[in-house]
């Protein structure tokens, strides 16, 4: 299965299953990063999830996240790295704003019925974005950025 169709499968499953996490009020943030331009990442892409689960240890936050990790682990071609880790809730807060990188982060664009009544829909909307991203790192690859 190509990278992409991995990604939007994973995006699914992730669109499927994100009301498990109502009842503890947890929430997550899917990213979609680009492979890097190098022979070895150029066809790759990568999702990462970030789980925020209020009032769960690390322990419990795995096994509570165990049922899904098992779903993304289910798909034939998905490597996946998990890493739980207890911080103080203002810890958890960026200091400063991420730039500079090519990602795609669609939960803010997406409303909640949408989850609800075609969770495909968000696999086939981040398999779309990535087609796109994929076709302008094409485009623009000869192309230098420079700033100063």
């Amino acid at each position: 299965m190509p990278s992409i169709e991995l990604a939007a499968t994973i995006a699914t499953i992730h669109a499927e299953r994100i009301f498990e996490l109502e009842p503890i009020q947890g929430s997550e943030y899917l990213h979609a990063y680009a492979g890097e331009d190098d022979a070895e990442e150029a066809d790759l892409f990568h999702i990462n999830i970030l789980s925020y689960l209020p009032s769960k240890t690390a322990e419990e936050g795995i096994a509570f996240l165990a049922d899904r990790t098992a779903a993304f682990e289910a798909v034939k071609g998905v490597t996946l790295n998990q890493t739980a880790v207890e911080i103080d809730v203002n810890d958890g807060v960026p200091k400063d704003n991420v730039s500079g990188y090519n990602a795609v982060m669609g939960s803010r664009l997406i409303p909640a019925s949408a989850y609800r009544s075609n969770p495909a829909g968000k696999g086939q909307l981040i398999k779309e974005w990535l087609q796109a991203a994929k076709e302008y790192q094409e485009t623009f690859a000869d192309y230098a950025v420079v700033s100063s």
